[in-house]
């Protein structure tokens, strides 16, 4: 039995001991020639809690009602790419408009680019600068307290209809083309010149692929051949930058920091560590290994950051990390972890998922957070997960 399964069958037991099985008539379903009586209302109850949320390591994520605070964003807008398509969404899911075409990743530039304003060329932030190690005290996450504080001192904006999206298509052979939409005309799709970028990876493109807050820079990471690669394309000139670096090593989970020249992911290091970098896009090498490592993450010798996403000030990191096993089901704890952009210490914020996150989109403030997980969209606000939607929906991305 594998502790998904051991879980669920606390749940329904949980939720059995409620019921007054004296009252009930019991249903026999087969199982492998022996018979099993359940009481229907008992099914009933498991079939609620699978439906109304799942339960994990004791905490139960549930998915909230479109009238959920959390959810009534009023102008808050997303652009998902689900089913092989592009569409804008509510907060709470709802379809608001289709984008024509086929896209496989979306991103979103924190600022809309001037189509005459010069790419930026602002000196690298503390990102790359000598930090003080955060002192702060680690903060467990809640779930369902509403005053948490959220991870960003920054006002709440979400999503308003003059943001910029970059849509990631397939164009054969592992190769990438890229477009720029905007939420107020969501039915044009213009292309971004430079032609396709072409890589591969395992986890996906959505892990892979990245624009700066000011929408000027595109980045793409993965692996073509024996070869690791980082592909940085201008949007307004087509113009592009590479670094590579021999060697099979994945490279996976871009991200700007908001000084829009510091491109961090995760490139293991040559025994297999996963390893936190931080690359200057404006700097003369071309050599990948040139990149900065973010220092040791303080975390047990077997737990995992799966993705990383820079915050605003440039200062910290918000990371996926998969926790260290333990127990016969090799568990683990799944959570998103506040760490020093410069150490990779955690630094104080922290909020538990339900499974395995390999990539999450951040919004413009910092405090609210995408993630699609096996085909579902959930998302985190202040100190609290939520599944977004019910069951798998074939979400591949989403961004605000």
């Amino acid at each position: 039995m594998t502790g998904t399964e051991r879980r669920l069958r606390e749940a329904f037991g949980s939720a059995a001991d409620t019921i007054d099985a004296d009252s009930l008539k019991p249903l026999v379903l087969p199982t492998r020639g022996r018979g099993w009586a359940v009481p229907s209302l008992m099914a009933g109850a498991l079939a609620v809690t699978l439906v109304g949320g799942a339960a994990v390591g004791g905490q139960l994520f549930r998915s909230p009602s479109s009238s959920s605070p959390a959810l009534a964003g009023g102008g808050e807008r997303l652009v998902a790419i689900r089913g092989g398509g592009a569409v804008v969404e509510d907060g709470s899911g709802r379809l608001v408009a289709r984008i024509p075409g086929r896209y496989v990743a979306v991103a979103a530039a924190a600022d809309a680019p001037s189509a005459s304003a010069p790419p930026s060329s602002s000196a690298p932030n503390e990102a790359l600068s000598s930090l003080a190690t955060a002192t702060s005290a680690a903060a467990s996450g809640t779930f369902t307290d509403p005053t948490s504080p959220a991870p960003s001192g920054k006002p709440d904006p979400v999503s308003s209809e003059g943001r910029v999206f970059f849509l990631a298509s397939e164009a054969g052979r592992g190769a990438l083309a890229f477009y720029r939409v905007t939420l107020d005309d969501p039915s044009a799709p213009k292309r971004v010149p430079g032609g396709t970028v072409r890589t591969s990876g395992a986890d996906g493109a959505a892990n892979r692929f990245a624009v700066s807050d000011d929408g000027s820079k595109l980045a793409v990471v993965g692996n073509t051949g024996d070869r690791a690669e980082v592909v940085v394309l201008d949007v307004r000139t087509g113009a592009r930058r590479t670094w590579t670096a021999r060697g099979d090593r994945p490279v996976t989970s871009a991200t700007w920091s908001p000084d829009n020249r510091t491109l961090g992911f995760i490139w293991p290091d040559k025994d297999g560590e996963p390893g936190l970098r931080a690359l200057d896009t404006g700097g003369a090498s071309s050599d990948l290994a040139s990149a900065r490592p973010i220092g040791a993450a303080a975390f047990p010798s077997n737990a995992v950051v799966n993705a990383f996403a820079y915050d605003p000030d440039g200062r910290t990191l918000t990371a996926a990390v998969q926790g260290e096993k333990h127990g016969d089901d090799d568990e683990a704890e799944y959570t998103m972890t506040r760490l020093d952009a410069r150490t990779g210490r955690p630094a104080g914020w922290r909020v538990v998922l339900p499974t395995d996150s390999f990539s999450f989109r951040p919004d413009a403030s910092g405090g609210h957070f995408l993630h699609v997980i096996d085909g579902r969209l959930g998302r985190v606000d202040g100190g609290a997960f939520t599944w977004v939607t019910r069951r798998y929906s074939e979400y591949r991305d989403a961004a605000w």
